[in-house]
């Protein structure tokens, strides 16, 4: 009795044990079709990230990457890696830092600070944003403004914002006040009302002042100075009889030391200088053929550059000695130097075809040496679009178009001429504003209808040649990289300059007509 006790608590036991393996059993198999379908589940979602992104992909590769990221957070794929890879093979990715319309941007000289001004009047005071995220809305600035960074030779902070107001007898947009500004406290440090129209100011931090450009009327400039005290005085003006045939005023300034003015009504070329205590006297400093369409004033204080109404475009000494020669570029343009004076550009901005909605550009490109031009290149900037916007970096390194069509146009200077541009795609945005280079050129910041963006510049980017008209069969690179020679199947053989300040286009350097096929391309060990 005591042994069948014995085997039947074992056979309970032995029960037991396998009723609990069998269970667990169960669970295991449960739980491995749960996990299973967990995954399945994420696999699914990933995928379906992915078939979004391949959507944004031609029109906001930005979003690709977004959602390439998200999908790869959910489940490791081929597709979402190569998704990615694909994005950002189109060039750097947007960083959002408003979603509300943003008309106007522009950067302190030391970049530590962005201003926003938005849209229109009544959707908010301008905002300062840091570097650090930080944003801080400017007090008493809701509306209409015009922004001045200080001049690039100080790494400082201070800006100077113009309050706009419609003029409603003239319809021109006049300047109610002038006030400057530190973006570090936030405050205002001086300020000035006004009732012209003010072209604009220069701040002169070593003398604590600021220089404030107001047009009278044609062909009167007059000249304030804003101490940063509060103080407002009229250094002078200057007045000039617009010449008769077809003439009118234009006027420029050296922005980074705002010593020098030079103005013309015609064909005549003046200079006067900004002192301390006033203005000196006007200066001829020649005559032009035809009349006058614009002026530049060189930073480095050597020359005075214009451009004629039918593109003859030359250089003055401000010595007063003769001017250099007479290169052509476009007629009715305007000239400007970059910020460290080593290279001018000329903007082409007129009506395509006759249709006043849709703009054509053209920059034209001239080293500036001590005897003269040289000329680098001229480029149409992208296909015809209403309210285009161009602008470019300080040194020249790069110039960028935006416009109507959403696409923001991104050229090097250092590229070959027929390269393709940079584009930068934000998505379904229904007009792309004046754009903005960081004064490192780190960061462009673009303000659209969508909100701002801001576009990385720190690293290069591919530049993308597409002048043959089939597959590329070839390549290969100067022994010193100075030109890469490509083949392709179309028959055609092209050698592309790489070097120089600004590379020529490349050319064709075999006859289709002869080659029907390349097996290779080789070159002597110099390169010849």
């Amino acid at each position: 009795m005591t042994a069948h006790a014995k085997r039947r608590k074992r056979r309970r036991r032995i029960a037991v044990a396998a009723a609990f393996v069998v269970l667990l059993a169960v669970l295991t198999v449960i739980g491995s079709f749960w996990r299973q379908s967990e995954r399945e589940a994420l696999r699914a979602e990933a995928a379906e990230l992915v078939a979004l992104g391949q959507l944004e992909l031609e029109s906001y590769p930005s979003a690709t990457v977004a959602h390439a990221i998200a999908s790869l957070e959910l489940s490791d794929s081929r597709a979402a890696w190569r998704l990615a890879l694909e994005a950002l093979g189109e060039g750097p990715t947007v960083f959002v830092v408003s979603e509300q319309p943003t008309l106007e941007v522009g950067f302190t000289s030391d970049g530590r600070w962005l201003t926003q001004r938005f849209f229109a009047p009544g959707e908010g005071p301008i905002r300062l944003i840091g570097e650090d995220g930080s944003i801080r809305p400017l007090p008493e600035t809701d509306g209409q403004g015009g922004f001045s960074r200080s001049h690039a030779g100080a790494r400082n902070d201070l800006f100077v914002l113009r309050d706009l107001d419609l003029d409603r007898q003239s319809g021109a947009m006049i300047t109610k006040r002038v006030r400057l500004w530190s973006a570090s406290e936030c405050s205002v440090i001086a300020e000035a009302p006004y009732d012209q129209r003010v072209l604009g100011a220069s701040v002169i931090p070593d003398e604590r002042r600021v220089l404030v450009f107001v047009s009278e009327g044609q062909g009167r400039l007059s000249v304030d100075t804003l101490s940063f005290d509060g103080d407002l005085s009229r250094l002078g003006a200057l007045d000039f009889e617009i010449e008769a045939d077809g003439g009118s005023w234009h006027g420029s300034w050296d922005a980074h030391e705002a010593r020098i003015i030079a103005t013309s009504t015609g064909h005549d070329i003046f200079v006067t200088g900004i002192e301390d205590a006033g203005l000196s006297r006007p200066r001829l400093l020649g005559t032009e053929n035809a009349t006058v369409a614009s002026l530049a004033v060189d930073p480095q204080g050597r020359f005075v550059a214009s451009a004629t109404v039918n593109g003859d475009v030359r250089l003055w000494p401000l010595t007063g000695g003769p001017p250099t020669d007479r290169v052509p570029g476009p007629p009715e343009a305007r000239v400007f130097f970059t910020e460290d004076g080593e290279f001018l550009f000329c903007r082409r901005w007129a009506s395509a075809n006759g249709n006043p909605t849709h703009d054509e550009h053209q920059f034209w490109i001239w080293a500036v040496e001590s005897d003269g031009l040289t000329f680098l290149r001229s480029t149409d900037v992208g296909l015809p679009a209403p309210k285009s916007f161009l602008n470019v970096d300080g040194d020249g390194r790069r110039f960028v178009r935006t416009g109507g069509d959403q696409v923001i146009r991104l050229w090097r200077r250092a590229a070959p001429a027929d390269a393709e541009p940079v584009e930068l795609l934000r998505g379904g945005v229904l007009q792309v504003y004046m754009p903005e280079f960081h004064p490192d050129g780190r960061w462009l910041a673009v303000a659209d209808s969508s909100g701002l963006g801001l576009w990385p510049l720190a690293r290069p980017y591919p530049i993308v040649l597409r002048q043959h008209t089939n597959a590329v069969s070839n390549v290969l690179f100067a022994p010193d990289g100075g030109w890469l020679a490509s083949a392709s199947s179309d028959g055609t053989a092209r050698l592309w300059p790489l070097d120089g300040v600004a590379p020529e286009p490349g050319r064709e350097v075999l006859d289709p007509a002869e080659f029907a096929f390349f097996s290779g391309l080789a070159t002597d060990s110099v390169g010849g």
